[in-house]
């Protein structure tokens, strides 16, 4: 039964996903990287990381179209670092109103796939 809703979610993400990973195209995004990491865990339009109330646990290099999650607990506690990193980042988009798609409310938090 697990392996079915693994299947199934997998299908649904490749059947939703419509990013254009193709290098050409993906030059044209930010990337966003975790500490510890060299692949992106994700891609922002420069629209987007303009408009990011960005706190200072992300670097953001926009000649190479960057941005970069620093680990605050310098390896002691790199998923607690980031859950809160992310968390604070949320929070300023919410009182901010930085975004109209976020409504006032938090999300579930969830874990990162693949994240070292």
């Amino acid at each position: 039964m697990a392996g079915s809703s693994v299947h199934l979610r997998n299908l649904l993400l490749l059947t939703l996903d419509s990013f254009p990973y193709e290098v050409d195209h993906a030059s044209h995004f930010y990337k966003l990287y975790l500490p510890g990491d060299r692949q992106p865990h994700g891609y922002m339009v420069s629209a987007v990381v303009e408009k990011m109330p960005w706190t200072a646990d992300f670097i953001v290099d926009k000649d190479y179209k960057t941005v970069r999650l620093e680990d605050r607990s310098n390896g002691d506690d790199t998923s607690r670092a980031c859950t809160a990193a992310f968390s604070e980042l949320v929070e300023r988009c919410i009182q901010q109103e930085t975004f109209a798609v976020i409504h006032g409310a938090h999300s579930e938090p969830f874990a990162i796939l693949g994240a070292p």
